[in-house]
């Protein structure tokens, strides 16, 4: 039986199917070009509440006290115009009626399409595959929010994340950030700034009364009307960091450290452009000729001293090597809430000193002021505020929204240019 041939399509139709192929591949081509473009620029956004303070300012209400005449900041979700207040700075009563109002900062973060690029993405380059890695700040927006937000990634997926002990526990192990990524977090408590401009004699003892009027150990209060965490506690971590003139070829700083009743001498020297660190009787190496020395920092992390600069680490030794090992027993833990920056007894020429900061690291606490909390390990991220107090995140979060998605995540803020500055923010 023979069998009729099909009909073979038309030269005309084959065209116009090639060619509505070609536009297809074309239109995609050139969505996916919009959408890398609009997506290969920093975004910015503006802060809205102080979940995040100080690292990020929310808006915040200012008053003027009557009596030193310095501006007070409080943070708006802490205000109460009907709250008797004292000023920050001479204690005196403020006046709550004339107020003004600042509003939050603007910031600028990294698409989470773009943070494996290399130049723009958080702690440099290469990265793990994740677009969040644990300490950074996150903008996390959800489908039902008109506002996104920014908290800290604290958990990562597939981690059993825990808080105890006011620190973060990563499958029953404590943790702690590194030296970097706990000054981009680390919080300002105290500054001293060289009243002269010319070599004054009496420097060494006005940094001495400043050291002097510090109460210790350091609590977790913020001039801001808030605490980081529900209630006052004493820091687990604190540096001091001193600005130097560089311009003199060779000077000799002494600063003294006491753990518990034990004073521990550290000398800074520069001789020919050489600089020399030693702590107790332990002499650090020398740092190479001519290295400019700016910001000398000593960081109580932890059990860790750690030695940095305005850049980078420049060293790091056990707390217990200043401490005998007996007298750790019975004994709370050997952190900074032991120990207290006493005096500088030495300073030449007396003019060296430019600044002198103090800064804390934050105190961490569970749901409703609970000294425990588990996070039982799962895909997502978990996020907290700095400032718990004023803060919703996956502490107080329904079972389901604990963990943050991937879609969640829409960008990172970059990270800081220098250790110094976040603290040096106004």
């Amino acid at each position: 039986m023979m069998h009729s041939a099909l009909p073979r399509p038309s030269r005309w139709f084959l065209s116009c199917i090639a060619a509505l192929i070609i536009i297809l591949a074309i239109s995609i081509v050139l969505a996916l070009a919009m959408t890398l473009r609009q997506n290969a620029r920093l975004r910015t956004a503006m802060i809205s509440g102080s979940s995040m303070e100080p690292t990020l300012h929310g808006p915040r209400v200012i008053t003027k006290c009557p009596e030193c005449k310095r501006d007070n900041q409080w943070t708006s979700d802490t205000w109460l115009a009907n709250r008797e207040l004292k000023c920050q700075f001479c204690n005196e009563y403020v006046d709550n009626s004339n107020i003004e109002q600042l509003p939050g900062q603007t910031i600028t973060y990294v698409p989470t399409l773009l943070v494996n690029q290399k130049g723009l993405l958080p702690q440099g380059a290469p990265r793990s595959t994740l677009p969040v890695q644990r300490w950074e700040l996150a903008v996390i927006r959800n489908k039902e929010d008109e506002f996104g937000q920014v908290k800290r990634v604290v958990g990562l997926p597939g981690e059993q994340v825990s808080i105890k002990d006011g620190r973060i526990w990563i499958n029953g192990n404590k943790i702690l950030p590194s030296p970097t990524a706990f000054l981009h977090q680390a919080i300002p408590v105290a500054n001293w700034t060289n009243p002269a401009s010319s070599t004054n004699p009496e420097n060494t003892s006005s940094v001495n009364e400043f050291l002097s009027s510090i109460p210790f150990p350091i609590q977790n209060n913020l001039p801001i009307n808030a605490f980081d965490s529900h209630q006052l506690s004493p820091a687990l971590d604190v540096g001091i960091a001193l600005q130097l003139r560089t311009s003199e070829p060779s000077w000799n700083l002494h600063l003294k450290l006491l753990i518990d009743d034990e004073p521990i001498p550290i000398e800074v020297s520069t001789y020919e452009r050489t600089t020399t660190i030693h702590i107790g009787s332990l002499s650090m190496a020398a740092l190479p000729k001519n290295w400019t020395l700016d910001w000398i920092q000593f960081l109580i992390l932890g059990e860790t001293l750690v030695i940095l600069d305005a850049k980078q680490e420049l060293g790091r030794m056990p707390l217990e090597t200043f401490v005998e090992s007996h007298r750790r027993v019975g004994s709370k833990p050997l952190n900074a809430s032991r120990i207290r920056w006493t005096e500088v007894p030495t300073i030449e020429p007396s003019n060296l000193l430019k600044r002198v900061l103090l800064y804390r690291g934050r105190i961490y606490r569970g749901a409703n002021d609970s000294d425990t909390q588990d996070f039982p390990a799962n895909d997502g991220w978990i996020v907290l505020g700095d400032n718990v107090s004023i803060s919703e995140d996956s502490r107080s979060a329904d079972p389901a929204n604990i963990r943050i998605q991937k879609q969640q995540l829409q960008g990172v803020l970059p990270e800081p240019p220098s250790l110094m500055h976040n603290l040096l923010q106004p």
